[in-house]
């Protein structure tokens, strides 16, 4: 079970990884991302997590640019 879930977030992680152009259209929300790309997003963590099937998913923030910049 924790293989799994372990190569489910990787999964979503590499996604993440190679398609910045569109998780670039989710900039500053909270989104439920798999391997094939993002799910679900909402305004806030518990807008995100209220939804179904939300936690089958690697849940994240998209940071904004500025959000980048600050913790550069």
């Amino acid at each position: 079970m924790i293989v799994l879930a372990a190569n489910l977030a990787a999964n979503a992680h590499d996604w993440l990884i190679k398609h910045p152009t569109e998780a670039a259209k989710y900039q500053g929300q909270w989104v439920a991302v798999s391997g094939t790309g993002i799910t679900l997003n909402a305004g806030s963590l518990g807008e995100l997590l209220k939804k179904p099937d939300a936690k089958k998913y690697l849940v994240t923030k998209i940071p904004t640019l500025k959000e980048l910049i600050d913790i550069l």
